[in-house]
């Protein structure tokens, strides 16, 4: 993983969480280079652990945050979605789609208000 010319990128964030080092750094160059996001950015979610990867997809105008995880972790929003609230997230998750199998990608829906939250 170290030799891989991404890791530069991430190694500030893979130390910092060891478990879900591997899945981070699969989604990042999952995005980044097969899915061809932009704007590709490391989000550290400190509230829940975690690091995030943030981006727009080709021919979008949307951020789109994914929270990688392995599948070999129990596959449920709550170990996130109640402390990303409770500390950060009004503007990061208002809905959440699955996206592929080992990460979501959060992101507001377009008649989502505004000031619901």
């Amino acid at each position: 993983m170290q030799a891989h010319p991404s890791y530069h990128v991430l190694a500030h964030v893979l130390p910092q969480y060891p478990r879900a080092a591997g899945s981070v750094f699969q989604a990042y160059n999952n995005v980044l280079l097969v899915q061809q996001w932009t704007n590709v950015k490391i989000v550290d979610l400190k509230g829940i652990l975690r690091a995030a990867i943030s981006g727009k997809k080709p021919k979008t105008d949307a951020t789109l945050y994914v929270v990688p995880c392995s599948l070999a972790e129990t596959h449920s929003f709550g170990w996130c979605i109640l402390p990303l609230l409770a500390s950060m997230a009004f503007d990061l998750i208002k809905c959440i789609e699955v996206d592929s199998c080992f990460h979501a990608a959060l992101r507001p829906p377009r008649d989502f208000p505004r000031d619901h939250v």
